[in-house]
């Protein structure tokens, strides 16, 4: 079984009792972005859009322009109970396939993708401190 990730327009095609959904007051938010970094990301991508960039075109550029990764990374990194969190998810994810949802589409980046390469991360640790 694997953790995968997916997105609320195609919740057709994720079986329920799968679905992790990582936005603010859906059950997860330790895992959602800091409200703080959600807040100038959107600021910075409706800046974007009004200059005339595409909504992709001004998605990605808003999220590279503000740090998303290194910001979102720093956050996760410092909260034990976050980490606690997305271990819990990784180790249901090894009896069942278990989707990490939010709302972007690709190729819009979205922070789901960095919680991926932190379960990977936090795997690895865990093995390498057996």
């Amino acid at each position: 079984m694997s953790l995968l990730e997916s997105y609320v327009s195609d919740l057709k095609n994720v079986p329920p009792e799968g679905r992790i959904f990582v936005m603010r007051k859906r059950g997860h938010d330790l895992l959602a972005p800091p409200e703080d970094l959600f807040r100038d990301f959107k600021q910075r991508e409706k800046e974007l859009k009004a200059r005339g960039l595409g909504k992709i075109e001004a998605h990605n550029r808003a999220w590279e322009e503000v740090e998303y990764e290194r910001r979102f990374a720093d956050q996760f990194w410092r909260h034990p109970s976050a980490i606690e969190e997305l271990k819990h998810i990784a180790e249901r994810a090894r009896q069942q396939d278990v989707y990490l949802i939010c709302y972007e589409k690709p190729p819009k980046k979205c922070h789901r993708f960095l919680l991926l390469q932190f379960a990977r991360e936090i795997e690895r640790r865990s093995e390498a401190g057996r």
